[in-house]
């Protein structure tokens, strides 16, 4: 089904903004507003949803998506960093030294305090710079992997839920998302986050299998599991904007 594009006026706003509507046979009942990068809004709903619920729904959420919006836009941008010898990157909250080294070996390895990455010698600076920001993105993804695995599997008698199965991906406008498939989706980028943040959102998304939105009873059962989620939800929204390469 092709993409639906709607204008909708917000109350603080005279010349509206647009969304744009995206639906899925998969989702079953919930509706979710994400903001992207540079302040578009997108909404994603039940492929028989109602239009007039739809709307509704945005209607309600109106001063919050100007509000998002907003801080989407004034926040500031973060340039895209050197994948090079003597910068630092970030692993499971840890500011580490990247070591890239020109032996013809493969991939990317953490060795004490460095993430060391192997590249091919005789490479130019731009094509050496290509490669070893790939092998390091392999690197972080399936460190992604295991790691959100494993945590899954921790609280999830916790949360008294039962994934289908744990997968990592690149997710540009969320971090984590929990599929009518069962399965549990997670940004390999929040590798680069503290285990307490990675935590949060393996118990967010498990919690999600129990309770659909963010009500009272969501909220009550994260809390039942990590009484501290209110100041590692604060840790993501104020450091978020680090976890990329």
């Amino acid at each position: 089904m092709p993409e639906v594009v709607t204008q909708l006026a917000l109350p603080e706003q005279s010349n509206g903004v647009a969304y744009t509507l995206r639906r899925s046979a998969r989702r079953r009942r919930t509706i979710e507003i994400s903001i992207g990068e540079l302040g578009d809004v997108g909404v994603a709903a039940p492929m028989r949803t109602p239009a007039y619920e739809i709307d509704a729904f945005v209607r309600r959420k109106s001063r919050w998506i100007t509000r998002a919006i907003g801080d989407r836009r004034t926040r500031p941008r973060h340039e895209q960093r050197e994948i090079v010898t003597g910068v630092q990157a970030l692993y499971l909250g840890q500011s580490l030294t990247l070591d890239v080294r020109e032996d013809g070996g493969r991939g990317a390895q953490l060795i004490d305090n460095e993430i060391v990455v192997h590249v091919r010698a005789g490479l130019t600076n731009a094509v050496r710079e290509a490669e070893a920001r790939r092998r390091l993105e392999a690197w972080y993804r399936r460190e992604a992997e295991r790691v959100f695995t494993e945590r899954v599997r921790e609280f999830a008698p916790m949360v008294g839920a039962k994934p289908a199965r744990v997968l990592v991906k690149t997710q540009k406008t969320r971090w984590g998302s929990c599929g009518a498939d069962g399965a549990l989706r997670f940004n390999w980028t929040l590798i680069m986050a503290p285990l307490s943040v990675i935590d949060y959102l393996a118990v967010h998304e498990l919690c999600h299998l129990k309770q659909n939105g963010h009500g009272k009873r969501f909220w009550s059962l994260v809390a039942k599991v990590l009484p501290d989620y209110v100041s590692r939800r604060r840790m993501l929204h104020r450091e978020g904007g680090t976890y990329r390469l």
